[in-house]
């Protein structure tokens, strides 16, 4: 798919993107590897969260990557 937005966490981890509804894939870039925390979903995306017009919480642990 296509990039949407691209933000950088601080120091501490904590990100925050403003979204319209709809279903992403969110993954982290450490050093040139791509990272997310599981695969499937409701639409059978990688690393996918589901925006619906409110604040969503959704923490990435790195501890797998994706090639």
């Amino acid at each position: 798919g296509k990039i949407i937005r691209q933000v950088t966490s601080g120091r501490d981890g904590f990100y925050q993107v403003t979204l319209p509804d709809g279903v992403y894939s969110v993954f982290v870039d450490d050093d040139g590897k791509k990272y997310c925390n599981y695969f499937g979903g409701d639409y059978d995306e990688v690393c996918q969260v589901i925006v619906r017009g409110s604040p969503e919480k959704f923490d990435i642990a790195i501890d797998r990557a994706t090639w």
